[in-house]
């Protein structure tokens, strides 16, 4: 490669290349495997691509630029794996900011907000699939599982059948499940609502952090990103409890 620095020249990189998790549901419905794949697409990636162009960059003292995404500030316990995948790159690029500067190489983050984009179609069928592990699924109905709706009367017809411990264990057990359930098609309902189909504001943000004439380190095209970044975190806590309906029963009650 050094043979080819007299005559290369490489002003910027612009690190875009992303992947949505499989399946859109809590926890332990994600396996490692989707996990090492997220990871390896959403930050991975972004280093082999920076680390094998850097040399060139250096010699521009060029820029950098990296897309996050809102998610990795919001957080949404349905999208833990793709959440915490931007979370990390935020972490890498606030650390390469500094040890690049004395290069001469600016880094910026992008944090795209919500766009209707292939990415958004991924979601839509993670909530439609939910591939859940045996292991994980014979702790969720089968009713659960299938449905692609949720239904407001099942609480009050579960209530009124619940006669006896077993019942009580099958009702508890449901309505978590329904919760899950509600999260997820509310999700969908506000991506629905608010997924705009223009993506000029992120296509803005690249272009002046790789040619404006005073970037900034970070972009955010989500106005509500940069509230929740001054909230308090059991301020955030306390609004994602109690929009999935707060804590779950303990086992020991069943």
């Amino acid at each position: 490669m050094c043979a080819y620095h007299r005559f290369l020249r490489l002003w910027g990189i612009m690190n875009n290349a992303g992947c949505m998790q499989q399946i859109l549901g809590p926890l332990e419905w994600q396996s490692a495997e989707d996990f090492k794949r997220v990871l390896t697409v959403n930050v991975v990636g972004h280093h082999n691509v920076t680390k094998t162009f850097l040399p060139l960059v250096k010699m521009t003292r060029g820029r950098l630029a990296f897309t996050s995404s809102a998610a990795g500030r919001l957080p949404e316990p349905l999208l833990t794996l793709y959440s915490a995948s931007k979370h990390a790159i935020d972490g890498y690029v606030s650390c390469i900011r500094p040890d690049l500067k004395s290069f001469g190489i600016s880094s910026h983050l992008i944090e795209p907000g919500v766009n209707k984009t292939p990415m958004l179609t991924q979601i839509y069928d993670g909530i439609a699939s939910y591939e859940v592990p045996d292991d994980v699924a014979k702790e969720y109905s089968k009713e659960f599982l299938e449905k692609r709706k949720a239904h407001k009367s099942v609480y009050d017809e579960d209530v009124e059948k619940a006669g006896n411990m077993n019942d009580i264990q099958t009702l508890t057990i449901r309505l978590q499940e329904k919760l899950y359930r509600q999260n997820a098609i509310y999700v969908r309902a506000v991506l629905e609502e608010f997924a705009s189909p223009n993506c000029n504001a992120v296509i803005d943000a690249f272009e002046h952090a790789l040619f404006g004439r005073y970037p900034r380190a970070r972009y955010s095209c989500l106005v509500i990103a940069k509230v929740v970044r001054v909230l308090p975190e059991y301020v955030i806590d306390y609004i994602c409890n109690h929009r999935n309906g707060g804590k779950p029963q303990p086992r020991l009650i069943y």
